[in-house]
């Protein structure tokens, strides 16, 4: 049986001095992931305010004790998802530009696939923008041949 994901999936108990490091560290994480979840559902409710301040407590957790670029990465994807959302259109720009750099460059990030996603969240804001060309070759990077992507 395969092991549950944690938020603690990308860290090792080498990595800090003593136990006390390790659980403070934990803990730090799950708090930055559980107001990530929460921020999330906040979205669902189209209670941005209370969404943004979540992502960014989080993402300020994140930054404050180190968290690996795939951490980040999910950060930032989801911040460009929600100020798309909220129509400010150059915060989502930037976030997601953020996040698809990283993803891209980095092989903890499940590249291929995490990179397809932010790319299709990243055309549809240029799109917005008016920058059609720019969303259309975004999209016309190929996804992984793995994956089904849908637009409706």
């Amino acid at each position: 049986m395969a092991t549950p994901w944690s938020p603690m999936t990308f860290y090792s108990e080498s990595q800090f001095r003593t136990p006390l490091e390790s659980e403070l560290f934990a803990q730090a994480v799950a708090d930055a992931t559980e107001a990530q979840k929460l921020a999330s559902e906040f979205i669902g409710l189209n209670r941005y305010e209370e969404a943004e301040r979540l992502h960014l407590r989080a993402l300020e957790v994140k930054l404050r004790i180190g968290c690996p670029e795939a951490s980040l990465a999910i950060s930032y994807n989801s911040m460009g998802a929600m100020y798309t959302r909220m129509g400010r259109l150059d915060e989502a720009k930037e976030y997601l530009q953020k996040a698809l750099h990283i993803r891209e460059g980095n092989s903890e990030c499940g590249k291929e696939l995490s990179s397809a996603f932010t790319r299709m969240y990243l055309a549809k804001v240029l799109e917005m923008q008016g920058d059609l060309r720019g969303a259309k070759d975004l999209r016309k990077m190929a996804p992984p041949r793995k994956m089904l992507l849908s637009w409706a």
